[in-house]
């Protein structure tokens, strides 16, 4: 009896536990620009119909991508990523349909379908209708947050991490580099590759714009570049 009471008390604290995870994350996106709900701080891109946080980017069911249970629709678009000589990476070509995790945080980024684009919006048959300065019929058009697909004048993304010439961190068994930048094995290949999540931590803005760290005096570049 006493056996059984500790398996339920260890279930119902591992349960407590993630529901504590759950409302930390939705309360540290609910401040942010990431908060494209009607109760967004963001006035250049909000809803104006749907007040649910997360569905802008999660679902709880039949998920596109099934990590992190993605609710966005996929992107049309083709990417030009940042070439360079002195590479020692080797790059992916990207859609928006790779399966790269950067191409999730593109959905949205690269102005190419809506912000309200998602696969399920509960109880709504119809996506969320977004309006502000920086939507035109819905779609990020202007602003920093716009990146568009041509990214040769931004950070390398879906570039596999060489540390062979000696210029890069290593990184752990779990891909985290200093223990704060994160590598990702995407692409198939099965090597830790920079994503955009490498660096933005989407889920918090104390360091803005959503960066893992601080950058101040280039922190957080050195944390993987050895200069």
């Amino acid at each position: 009896m006493k056996r059984i009471l500790a398996l339920v008390a260890t279930g119902l604290l591992v349960i407590l536990l993630a529901s504590t995870t759950v409302l930390a994350v939705a309360g540290a996106i609910a401040n942010t620009k990431h908060n494209l709900a009607t109760s967004g701080p963001n006035a250049d891109a909000k809803s104006t119909d749907e007040d649910e946080i997360c569905v802008f980017c999660h679902t709880p069911h039949n998920a596109r991508v099934a990590v992190p249970l993605w609710n966005r629709d996929a992107s049309p678009a083709t990417y030009t990523t940042y070439t360079s000589s002195t590479i020692d990476g080797t790059r992916d070509t990207i859609t928006g349909s790779s399966p790269n995790i950067s191409v999730l945080c593109l959905s949205c980024h690269d102005g190419a379908i809506s912000l309200g684009a998602v696969v399920n919006n509960y109880p709504d048959a119809t996506d969320p209708t977004i309006t502000g300065s920086h939507t035109t019929a819905g779609k990020l058009s202007s602003g920093r947050a716009l990146l568009g697909i041509d990214l040769t004048n931004d950070h390398p993304i879906a570039i596999t991490y060489n540390t062979t010439p000696g210029d890069l961190v290593a990184p752990d068994a779990n891909g985290l580099v200093a223990s704060t930048c994160q590598l990702f094995k995407t692409g198939g290949t099965g090597e830790w590759k920079v994503e955009c999540a490498s660096c933005h931590s989407v889920h918090n803005n104390t360091y803005a714009p959503f960066l893992r760290a601080s950058n101040a005096g280039s922190a957080l570049c050195l944390k993987c570049h050895i200069k």
